[in-house]
């Protein structure tokens, strides 16, 4: 009996422990994958606030996967759910049945993302996050999807994000064509975000150098901090 009943409290605490995802405020769109803001964390709960997101001149490759849940995840999403006012879709079957499946996109092509915040388009937001180091972009999440768009994921070959009517929006490519998804379609229970790292071209101008894809540090001699680089010399007063 006393197994089972600290086995009982221990999943008691960790329900309360797992902090419950805000991606959005109440009301506002939900930001799509590349979207810069400022991520938040105590021990309940997880926030992102969009301040803004760039503009892309092509699509940016993004992966999705399939994953079976964790228990950890599990809970997250219930939460989710529950805060919402809505039950789980996980079925509650036995050990004998297939594992419940949820989805991870992430962006892949950080290069080609990089690349394009470097365009005149973009400089505003460049200005911003150089304004501000807490600000962070928005590269993965965790979600669960209904029949149709799993149905659409699961057949189609390519995913992206692209620049729709204005605003970034998953976009998954096969051979029926494009198909636009809302992300307020999707029930988002985690996400992840990426810290930018910088430094100065051949110009002496500073620039991004990466995103930070992995959560390491700033490789070689760029900094996480603009502030931080070395500044020009100006030889004219030497």
């Amino acid at each position: 009996m006393k197994p089972t009943i600290a086995i009982m409290l221990m999943a008691l605490v960790f329900h309360a422990c797992a902090p419950l995802v805000h991606i959005s405020k109440a009301g506002a769109p939900i930001p799509c994958l590349g979207a810069i803001g400022k991520q938040r964390s105590t021990l309940f709960a997880k926030y992102f606030h969009k301040v803004g997101e760039p503009t892309l001149s092509e699509p940016i490759a993004i992966s999705i996967q399939s994953v079976a849940f964790t228990p950890g995840q599990l809970v997250k999403y219930t939460k989710r759910q529950e805060s919402q006012g809505k039950k789980s879709n996980i079925s509650k079957g036995d050990s004998t049945q297939i594992q419940q499946q949820y989805y991870m996109a992430k962006i892949s092509d950080a290069i080609g993302l990089t690349t394009q915040l470097k365009s005149s388009e973009n400089q505003p937001i460049i200005d911003y996050l150089k304004e501000d180091k807490n600000l962070v972009m928005l590269t993965g999440i965790s979600f669960m999807a209904n029949e149709e768009i799993s149905r659409q994921i699961n057949t189609t070959g390519h995913y992206y994000i692209n620049n729709v009517n204005g605003k970034l929006t998953l976009e998954l490519n096969g051979n029926a064509g494009k198909y636009q998804v809302e992300m307020s379609d999707l029930q988002i229970f985690g996400f992840e975000t990426s810290n930018f790292c910088w430094k100065r071209n051949k110009l002496g101008q500073v620039e991004i150098a990466h995103i930070l894809m992995d959560g390491n540090s700033c490789p070689g001699e760029t900094k996480n901090n603009p502030n931080k680089l070395d500044p020009i010399l100006d030889y004219s007063k030497l």
